[in-house]
Parts: C-alpha cells; structure tokens; sequence
C-alpha cells in the first residue's frame, strides 16, 4: 500500500515537472508514461533472474525501499538541470519533420533519466513482496492480496497527491512526502529483517533523515525555469527584468504570473504563456490584449441585446471583464477547471475588476463539458477561449462532439465563440476545426483578432447579422475599445476574413476529416506543428493578396464611407489599411507633408511622372511602381478614394499611356469599381501577353481575372483559366489561399464536379 502510494506521488508529481519541460501535449505524457512503465518493467526484469538466490529478502526489499526514495529525492535536486538539457536539445535541432523525430527522442531521454532510476527499483518490491510472503506460507493468494494493496496504495497516492500535495504542499513538497514513505517504510523493513538497536539500521535513519532535511532546506525549484516555455523557444530562463509575481501548483497544473520593468504582466500555465496584459497604463498594448478584448467585443456587436454568457476559460479574466462592461449583460459564467488561475489572474487587477466585484460574474471551477451537461443553462454567447489546442485535453473543446454537445445550451438566436491560433498550427489543422464546426452550425464567420488569433463566430439555423456600431454607444465599451485602438466599427469590419461562403466550398474539396474524440487529429498532430513552427497567416492575411476579395464576393463587409480604419497595432491589414489612409491623406495635402516613408516617394514619382508627360518614355517602370501602389491600396480603401489616387497619377498627355500601362491603370479603376467585366477584360488581355518574367504581376492579373469571373458566375470558364495557368504561375510553390478559395467556389459550382486542386497547402 505505502510503495503504491509513493509510486503514484511520483508519477504525478514528475509529469507536472516534467510538463514544464518538454510541453503539455499526450506525446509527452506519453513518453513520460513510457519511461514510467519502462523502469517498471526492467525492475521487475532483473530481480526475476536472482529472486531465488536472495539470502535475506526482506533486508534486500528494505534496502531497495530507502534507494528508491533517495534516488526520487535526487530528481528534486537535479530538476533544474533538465531544463538546460531541453534547451540544449532546442538549440541544436532544425525545425524540420527529422528534427521533430529528434526532439521526441530527447524528450523521452530526458524522461528515462529522471524517472528510471526510481521505478527500476519500484520494478523489483511487489515481486520482492510477494516472494517473501510465499515463502512464509501464505500461499497464492498473497499475490492478490499484495497486488490489491498496491492498487488502493496508488488511488491513496493519486488522490492526496491531487488534491492536497500538490495545492498545499507544491510539487517539491508532494515529491518530499512520496520519499520519506519510501524511505520510511525501507527503514522498518531494514529494523523487522535486524534491530531497531542495531548499527546499521540506526545509521541508515540518521543518514536518511539527514539527506531528506538537505533536500528539504536546500534545494529549490527555479521558479523562472518553470515559466520559460523552454520546449517552445529554447530559451532557458526569464531574464532579469522580470519578476515572479505569482506561483501556484494547482491540480491541474503549475501557474505563474511574470511581470516585466516595462508593465508587461503575463499568467502561463505549465510554463506556457496563456494571456498578457500590460498593467502600466501607458500607449503599450501587450499582443493577446485585442484577442481578449474582441473575443467579448466582436460577439456583442453582433448580438447586442444578449444578457446571458458563458465564458470557457479564465485566462486573466480580461474577457470576462469586458463582457461586464456591456450594460444589457445580466450574467456572466466563467468555467475555468484550475482554481489557481483564478487566484492568478487576480494579480491583473484593476484592469479586470469587474471579473472579480461585479455581482453578475459568478465564478465555476469545472471541465466545460461537464458543467454545460450538469447545470442545463441556455446562454445568448458562449465564449470558448482555451489554451493552445497542443496542450493534452484542450483539443477536445475542438471537436464535432463538443460543437454538437455545446449547440444546445444555446438560446434561439444564441451564438458561440471560439478562440483558434494561427500560429504553431497548420492549414490542414484549422480545417478539421472548422470541418467538425461546420458539420454542427449552419453559419460562421471569421475575424481576425491579429495576425496570429482568430475568433469564430458561429450561429445554428439563422444567418450571423454585421458587426454593429451601437457598441460604441456604451462609454464603457468605448473606453476599453479604445485602450487596443479600436475607434470605430470599421477597426472590426476590417478584421472580417471569410465566412461559410468562402470557406464552405474548400473545405469540401479538401474534404478533411472533422477533429474528433474518437480521431484527435488536432491533439495528435499539433505538437508536431508547434514544434516546426508552422503557420497558417494565409487566414489572418488573406485581404493581404492585393485583389479585393472580400469587398467584390461579401460586399456587406466594405466600407464605402471614409476609411477610418485605426487598427495599426499588432495587426498587419490594420497597420497597411491604416497607411494606406494616411497616403491618401498625404495626397492632398502633398505640397505641406513631407515623408521618406517608401509608399509616400512612390506615389510622389508616379504624380511627377504623371505630370510631366514622361510616364509614356519609361513604361516598364511605370507599370512596375503602379503595381507597387495597387498592393498597399487597392485592397483597403473606398472606391472613391482609390479613384482620387488613380486621376493624380493619370498623365495628361496627347500621346497618352501605351496599350499595357492603359490596360494597367484600367485594371485598377475597374477593381476600385468593383467592376467584374471590366476586370476579366483588362487582366485577361494583360495575362495573354507571353511574358512571364514578372512572376507577381502575372499572378496579380491571374487573381483578378478568377476573382471576376467567379463574380461573373462564369465557373467553366475559370476552371479552364485554372488548369491553363496554375503550373506555370506556382510551379512546386504554395499557392495563396486566397487564389484556393476562388478556385474553390468556381468548382463547387460546377454540377458538383470537384476538381483537382493543386499543392498549395501542407498535408501534415
């Protein structure tokens, strides 16, 4: 029972270790339990061999017992070790599917190296045990008997562990009560098999207790190891400047909160980063503050008679926070399954104050799905925003059964949000998420929140309504809106990406499976993705392809007042929308602003060009500096402010432009004007010309041409204009996935024929 016990202690206490060292993810549990069983096993293994030859077996038994609790003792003091041995790992292996292989291999050294030693000799007690009780007579059931303590030993371990080793004690303290009953119990095998009185045995205790008090009083955890994240970014330690402003070993896992000298406060979970907010006040936005602020943002400007929501997931508590600052929320439910993080966030306060004082926050600590199925609410928003899904376990709140088991606590016109990186996971990935969502609600759209978060908005049976601007009726909102320079609708409209639509037609051809309980794909393979650093920024940049996909296809998304868009942090279609205002600006101001900024210089030369004649004598050139021009605008203003940029730059010459910079500048006119026919005219002339030096231009005209005729529902045609071009303008490279969708919606269309789509796309 007591050897169970300890055994147990340790296992969970190393998997906690552990999981600030080589990630979170079932890969490296697995490991860890591998390591576990296979020091098990070999203990058993080689005592089988002298189990017969043993003089004194209880001496031996209790001499295994005080080894094993040293050596458990021994992984406190060389845990920090483990750290710089992962960072050496990170630092010497590529990125790459080889690395990866490399990397799981490391990780299950450093595993072995910190749980052999102990379950070898754990291998070796219950035969040991056994053995002696057979030979005292006891007879066969002695086996059962032996075996069935074990088992309630380690349910005693698990549960103390759990819930009291490790939320009283922390994880040093946990692993220091595992020892000393290993030790303990090794020492009153040694006095039954001598004499209390006896040298030996009064030595060993005096050893041991001197060697568990060392341990005790001497040896620390580095707490900012444990926050470094070291399996992700290979960096060690946090530096200097940054402080430990928290440290808690939940059940569930470790938390931390770090504050940097610059007001960066950031609360990780088993040393992963999950939230950041900077608490000084100033103009410096920390990079999950729009994430956070948009997941409550984005959903009441959709729904703003909502007054019921259900937030998965405390994180520092800021979206909870700003949900409470919409006057029509009546109550908010916060489902966070680790109490620690709920003490944790406390430190961002005042910045999310109304998480913790306002009487319509009411906190539950819970599993989601398990709390949706016990409590039986319906709710108007349910927020989903849980850690990275590479974490073990976060993956299910990813799945076709959770979308369908989530459906029905919603209201009538209820709507759910999910948070989803763009980072650390790839293309084929975020399709089986949004696959198993699709397969559960009628409709989504997708925003994004900044270059590496997106926020899903999901409705079943009703379409989902424009982001409204009564949002910003609200002081209240408008304040926290504007502390992540959000000023008006369009800094949410501008972040708006694709919808069921879009997406809809490519994720049947693709046709990948749904994210599953039953097929983890997204728990089974985002480890390897963070790992190789992969992306999917095509979602989060897809306005970034210079044709005006969403303006021509979702209309209702454009703007087609004044562009006052003000996004330019941390978001990159923001920041160019945001330029590309500022140039129009400069434009008519141009004779009182000076500005060496590229874009400006390049607008300058066109004019000059423009005005005195010599654009017809440098044509390439021309061209070549207009194409530049229509990739930082063409994609982010108003019609008719695009059109102020095209007449000042127009000469006004008697002999005119030539035949290809006329079919240019009319190019862009027509895709200022949304003009399909006149768009599928221009580009199809321009991408006739046998002339592909200028690989971007050609495939700028191949876009706009796709774009026109899927506008023009002329779906043949643009598979026709696929097959034709495509090799020859991507070769072995990527294809946009812009340049996907449109194919996508061409083929889709065509009697259901789904046609071969080409590369373009990682098939991890």
């Amino acid at each position: 029972f007591i050897t169970g016990a300890a055994s147990f202690i340790y296992e969970i206490a190393w998997l906690r270790m552990l999981s600030m060292v080589l990630g979170a993810s079932t890969h490296s549990f697995e490991l860890m339990l591998s390591a576990f069983i296979t020091g098990l096993a070999f203990g058993g293994l080689w005592i089988r061999r002298r189990i017969d030859f043993l003089s004194d077996p209880l001496l031996t038994v209790g001499s295994i017992q005080i080894i094993m609790g040293l050596l458990a003792l021994a992984t406190l003091v060389f845990y920090n070790f483990t750290f710089d041995l992962m960072g050496f790992f990170m630092s010497a292996l590529d990125r790459t599917e080889a690395g990866y292989h490399l990397f799981t291999i490391s990780s299950h050294f450093i595993a072995l190296l910190v749980m052999l030693p102990a379950t070898f000799c754990a291998g070796m007690t219950l035969p040991l045990f056994t053995f002696i009780l057979l030979k005292r007579g006891w007879g066969e059931k002695s086996i059962g008997q032996v075996y069935a303590s074990n088992t309630l030993g380690a349910i005693a371990g698990v549960i103390f562990t759990v819930f009291v080793g490790m939320p009283l004690l922390g994880l040093k303290g946990a692993m220091l009560v595992g020892s000393s009953l290993d030790i303990g119990l090794g020492l009153l095998l040694l006095a039954k098999a001598t004499s209390f009185k006896s040298k030996p045995v009064f030595a060993s205790i005096v050893t041991c207790t001197l060697i568990v008090g060392a341990v005790s009083l001497w040896t620390n955890f580095d707490i900012r190891r444990m926050a470094s994240s070291v399996y992700r970014t290979g960096k060690v330690t946090q530096t200097e400047d940054e402080k430990i402003l928290f440290h808690k070993d939940g059940k569930t896992s470790s938390v931390h909160v770090i504050g940097q000298e610059d007001g960066l406060t950031v609360i990780s979970t088993n040393g992963k980063s999950d939230a950041a907010i900077n608490m000084k006040g100033d103009e410096t936005i920390a990079p999950d503050e729009p994430t956070m602020v948009l997941l409550a943002a984005i959903p009441i400007s959709i729904y703003p008679d909502a007054k019921t929501v259900a937030n998965i997931g405390m994180g520092s508590g800021l979206t909870t926070h700003i949900l409470l600052g919409w006057p029509g929320i009546e109550r908010v439910d916060t489902i966070e399954i680790e109490p620690a993080m709920i003490e944790g966030a406390n430190t961002f306060r005042p910045r999310v104050e109304r998480a913790y004082s306002d009487p319509r926050s009411h906190f539950h600590i819970e599993d989601a799905r398990t709390y949706f199925s016990t409590h039986q609410k319906k709710y108007d928003i349910i927020v989903s925003e849980p850690s990275n899904p590479w974490i073990s376990g976060v993956s299910s709140l990813f799945t076709d059964e959770f979308y369908h088991h989530i459906k029905n606590y919603l209201t009538e016109d209820g709507i759910f949000v999910q948070w989803l990186q763009t980072y650390e996971i790839n293309t084929q990935l975020i399709f089986s998420v949004l696959r198993a969502l699709m397969n559960n609600f009628s409709d989504y759209s997708l925003f994004a929140a900044d270059d590496g978060d997106m926020i899903i908005i999901a409705k079943n049976n009703h379409t989902i309504d424009l982001p409204k601007d009564v949002i910003f009726n609200s002081d209240e909102m408008r304040h926290e809106l504007s502390l992540v320079k959000i000023q008006h609708i369009q800094d949410i409209l501008v972040r708006f990406i694709g919808n069921n639509y879009l997406f809809g037609p490519l994720i049947d051809i693709y046709n990948p499976a749904s994210n599953s309980d039953y097929f983890p794909i997204l728990d089974l393979n985002a480890p390897r993705a963070r790992f190789k650093q992969e992306d999917a920024y095509d979602f989060t940049r897809i306005r970034l392809d210079s044709i005006p996909l969403i303006n021509m296809l979702v209309p209702a998304y454009e703007y087609k007042e004044i562009t006052r868009v003000n996004s330019e942090y941390l978001f990159t279609t923001g920041a160019i929308t945001y330029q590309a205002r500022n140039l129009l600006d400069y434009l008519n101001n141009r004779h009182n602003s000076k500005s060496s900024y590229p874009d400006y210089s390049r607008l300058e030369l066109l004019i000059k060009l423009a005005e005195t004649c010599e654009a017809i004598n440098h044509p390439e050139m021309w061209i070549n500096e207009l194409y530049q021009l229509i990739r930082v605008t063409l994609p982010f203003l108003a019609p008719d402010e695009l059109n102020q940029i095209w007449d000042a730059i127009t000469p006004d010459c008697e002999q005119g432009l030539d035949n290809d910079q006329q079919r240019w500048l009319n190019l862009a006119r027509a895709l200022s004007q949304r003009d399909a026919e006149a768009i599928a005219d221009n580009s199809l002339a321009l991408l006739k010309q046998d002339n592909f030096s200028d690989l971007p231009q050609k495939r700028f005209q191949f876009a706009s041409l796709l774009l026109a005729l899927v506008k023009l529902q002329e779906f043949q045609a643009a598979h026709k204009l696929w097959t034709q071009f495509v090799d020859r303008l991507y070769g072995n490279e990527d294809i946009p996935l812009a340049v996907l969708m449109l194919y996508s919606l061409a083929a889709h269309q065509l009697s259901g024929n789904i046609f071969e789509i080409k590369s373009g796309i990682n098939d991890n």
